[in-house]
C-alpha cells in the first residue's frame, strides 16, 4: 500500500496557485484549438455542447461555448451537494446512530431502540457491534423498534428517477437508517444441467423466497423473487440481470454460465424492513430474546418513520459517529455515490431546522448558498441530491463558479484531495490514461443516457491552474468516441 500511495503521489500534478500570465496571443491559440477538437468529433455531431475555461487565479474567461445556456447536471450536481454541505455543515460534521434501552411497560424486559442518524455507511458490522453492546449491557428480553425517521419517508425517491433504475444499486430507496447502501448482494449459483435456473443466494440471515401460490401480494421485506435465468455453458458472457415484478417480486433474468457465480446488486425498495430483520437476528444469536413487533406509526411493524424526534428516547448504550464529512466527501466524488448525495442534501435540512429531513429543504438551503456565491438558483433547476433526475439542469458557468468558491475558499485541500483525477483514481481512474491530462485532471464526471458532463481543474504546465466545465447532452455515439474528446480537451488544457 505504501509503495501504490508513492506512486500515486509521484503522477499527481498538484494544481497550482499561479502561474505565467495569459498572453491575448496564447488565450486566442487556446481557443482555435478547442474550436477545432469540437467542430472535428463526429461522435458531437448532433450533440449540444457546453464548454467553458477560466484561469483559476483572475477568474479570466478563456474559452466559452454556451457557457450561459442549461444541460442536464447528471452527477456532476454532485458539486453542489458536497460543497454546500461542506460550508453549511462543516468539515467534522458526522452522521450517527444510537441505540438506546428504557423499561418494558409492564416489565420483564428493555424496549431498545434503533435510532437512525441517516449514516449512508452504516454496516452489518456496525449492527452486529450495537448487539453485542447490548448484551453487555445486561438485556436479555427486548421489545425492537427501528426509528428511521430521520428523514422524510415522502422522499424515498428523488422526482425525475427513471423507473428502469428502481432495483438498481445506484439508486437506492432513501431512509433515515440505511444499512450497507439498501443493496442486498444476490449471488446465483449456476445449476449443473444446462438450461436449469440457477440457486438464488442472499447473505445470511435473508433467504430469497419464492411469491405465493395464487397470490400477487409480496412481503414488505421485498425478498420474494421470480428466477427466469438459466445455466449457460462456461465461456458464455453473464448476462444475469433483475427487474421489478407485477407483484412485489424481484425477476431473476439473464444467463449464468457454469464454472463460477454470478453477482448482482439489489437496490431493495423497504430497506428498513431488511434492517428491522438483521438486527434481529443479531440479537438473538447473542441470546437476546425478542418480541415480536408491535404496530407503530409506519406501515412495517417495529419500524418508526413518523414523527421525528430530536432526542434519544431512553439510555443510549451504543454509539456509532460516522466518517467526518471531510473524508466522507471523497466517498461521495470518488464513485459518485448517489446515496451519499441524497442523504447529504436531506441533512442540510436536517441540521438546520431540526425536524425529519426533507429534499425540498435541503434543496432549499443549496440554493441559497448558491446566492450567496453569486449564482442566480433562478438560472439553473435542482429537484434531488445526487443528479439522478431528468429534471436537473446547470449552465456550465454555474459549474466554473461552484468550482471558483472552492478554489477561493477555506477547504480548497479537502475539495482537491476528494476529487477524481484523471488516468489515476475515482470515476476517471481509467480514463486518460497516457495522454498529457492524466494526473492533471481534478474533476467530477456526470453520466446519463445521451447525457456526458465533466468539471474541475486542470494543473497546467505553465499557467497554474485552469477551472473548466463541459457539458454534453443530446449526444449519441460511443463511449469510447466521446472518452477520446473529452482527453483531447483536458490534453490541451494540461498542455498550456
Amino acid at each position: 500500500m505504501l509503495l501504490r500511495a508513492v506512486a500515486l503521489a509521484a503522477a499527481l500534478a498538484v494544481p497550482a496557485q499561479s502561474g505565467a500570465p495569459w498572453t491575448p496571443g496564447a488565450a486566442a491559440g487556446l481557443g482555435r484549438d478547442l474550436d477545432r477538437i469540437v467542430a472535428s468529433a463526429p461522435t458531437l455531431t448532433s450533440a449540444h455542447v457546453g464548454l467553458l475555461v477560466t484561469d483559476a487565479t483572475g477568474g479570466q474567461v478563456l474559452y466559452a461555448r454556451n457557457a450561459d445556456q442549461v444541460f442536464q447536471s447528471a452527477s456532476t450536481l454532485k458539486l453542489v451537494t458536497g460543497s454546500a454541505a461542506l460550508e453549511r455543515l462543516g468539515p467534522d460534521y458526522r452522521f450517527t446512530t444510537e441505540l438506546t434501552r428504557a423499561p418494558l411497560a409492564g416489565g420483564g424486559g428493555d424496549a431498545l431502540t434503533l435510532r437512525g442518524g441517516g449514516d449512508p455507511l452504516l454496516r452489518d458490522a456496525d449492527l452486529d457491534a450495537a448487539a453485542d453492546a447490548a448484551r453487555r449491557a445486561g438485556i436479555t428480553r427486548a421489545a425492537l423498534t427501528l426509528d428511521e425517521s430521520h428523514a422524510d419517508p415522502a422522499d424515498r425517491r428523488g422526482p425525475g428517477w427513471s423507473f428502469d433504475d428502481a432495483l438498481a444499486d445506484y439508486a437506492p430507496a432513501i431512509d433515515g437508517l440505511p444499512l450497507e447502501e439498501n443493496v442486498l448482494a444476490l449471488t446465483l449459483a449456476p445449476a449443473a444441467a444446462l438450461g436449469d435456473p440457477p440457486a438464488l443466494q442472499l447473505p445470511p440471515p435473508f433467504v430469497p423466497l419464492a411469491p405465493p401460490a395464487g397470490s400477487c401480494v409480496a412481503g414488505p421485506t421485498l425478498l420474494t423473487f421470480t428466477n427466469r435465468a438459466r445455466t449457460v455453458p462456461a465461456g458464455r458472457p453473464d448476462t444475469s440481470d433483475v427487474h421489478a415484478g407485477p407483484c412485489g417480486d424481484i425477476v431473476v433474468t439473464g444467463d449464468v454460465p457454469q464454472g463460477a457465480l454470478a453477482h448482482v446488486d439489489v437496490a431493495v425498495d423497504q430497506p428498513d424492513a431488511l434492517a428491522l430483520r438483521y438486527f434481529t437476528a443479531a440479537l438473538r444469536s447473542r441470546g437476546i430474546e425478542v418480541l415480536p413487533p408491535a404496530a407503530t406509526a409506519g406501515p412495517i411493524p417495529g419500524v418508526v418513520d413518523v414523527p421525528y424526534s430530536a432526542g434519544p428516547a431512553g439510555e443510549v448504550i451504543w454509539h456509532l459517529d460516522g466518517e467526518p464529512l471531510r473524508r466522507l466527501l471523497a466517498d461521495l466524488w470518488l464513485p459518485s455515490d448517489n446515496l451519499i448525495a441524497e442523504l447529504l442534501v436531506r441533512e442540510l435540512d436536517v441540521a438546520a431546522a431540526n425536524h425529519a429531513g426533507t429534499l425540498a429543504g435541503g434543496v432549499g438551503i443549496e440554493q441559497a448558498w448558491l446566492r450567496s456565491i453569486g449564482v442566480d438558483p433562478a438560472s439553473l433547476t435542482i429537484v434531488d441530491g445526487s443528479g439522478l433526475s431528468q429534471y436537473n439542469r446547470m449552465t456550465p458557468r454555474a459549474l466554473v463558479a461552484i468550482l471558483a468558491h472552492d478554489w477561493t475558499g477555506p477547504y480548497h485541500d479537502i475539495v482537491l484531495d476528494a476529487l477524481p483525477v484523471a488516468g489515476l483514481r475515482g470515476d476517471l481512474r481509467n480514463l486518460m490514461t497516457g495522454t498529457p491530462a492524466e494526473g492533471r485532471v481534478y474533476a467530477k464526471t456526470g453520466s446519463m443516457s445521451h447525457v456526458r458532463a465533466l468539471a474541475g481543474y486542470v494543473a497546467t504546465r505553465r499557467h497554474g491552474t485552469l477551472i473548466f466545465a463541459l457539458t454534453i447532452d443530446d449526444w449519441i455515439g460511443s463511449d469510447g468516441d466521446l472518452a477520446a474528446v473529452r482527453a483531447a480537451v483536458c490534453s490541451r488544457l494540461a498542455q498550456t
